[in-house]
């Protein structure tokens, strides 16, 4: 786990260092950093004072929910390139990319967030933790989704709209009608 929050520290400050451009809702990565950062802490935390023999199929289950988390972060910032942000922002000439992960959802990287989050707590079977993703780390994430989607679609309009008429935001599914994003 240690060397999971190693790495992160390592490419949030990496992405830090990309231009930048019109940053909008800036409040917004402070919130989401400073709730990562508390589901962090309260796994680790939870592991350490109330260790309990683990189920071990929970924390394979967890493992595998991390790990695809990772790899679908990963696939989302190659794929947008100097498009990626840390925050809400469009920078000049950006466009809308519709391939990598982009082509069946709209939020791959919000997706892989929930994805590590919940793997994170699955890990050690921190339940408490895992509750307070449930409760408050996912809502966090999906206002965030939701606020990068008033951007969106205020800089491109219509265009982003047709584009989100073919995927959905946080699914690998494309062209089907989602109704509940």
């Amino acid at each position: 786990m240690l060397i999971a929050i190693i790495y992160e520290i390592k490419v949030e400050s990496a992405l830090k260092k990309i231009a930048r451009g019109a940053v909008f809702y800036k409040k917004s990565y402070g919130i989401m950093a400073g709730v990562y950062i508390l589901l962090l802490l309260g796994t680790i935390g939870e592991y350490l004072l109330l260790y309990k023999e683990p189920n071990l199929l929970l924390s394979g289950l967890g493992c595998i929910f991390y790990v695809s988390g990772h790899l679908l972060r990963n696939w989302s910032i190659r794929t947008m390139k100097e498009n990626w942000s840390l925050q809400i922002e469009i920078k000049k000439g950006q466009n809308i990319v519709k391939k990598g992960p982009y082509q069946w959802m709209a939020h791959p990287g919000y997706s892989a967030a929930i994805l590590k989050g919940i793997g994170f707590a699955l890990i050690p079977n921190s339940y408490y933790t895992l509750l307070y993703v449930l409760l408050v780390y996912i809502p966090v994430v999906l206002v965030r989704a939701w606020l990068e989607e008033k951007v969106l679609v205020e800089h491109f309009g219509s265009l982003y709209l047709d584009y989100r008429k073919e995927v959905c935001g946080f699914l690998p599914l494309k062209r089907l009608k989602c109704s509940t994003d």
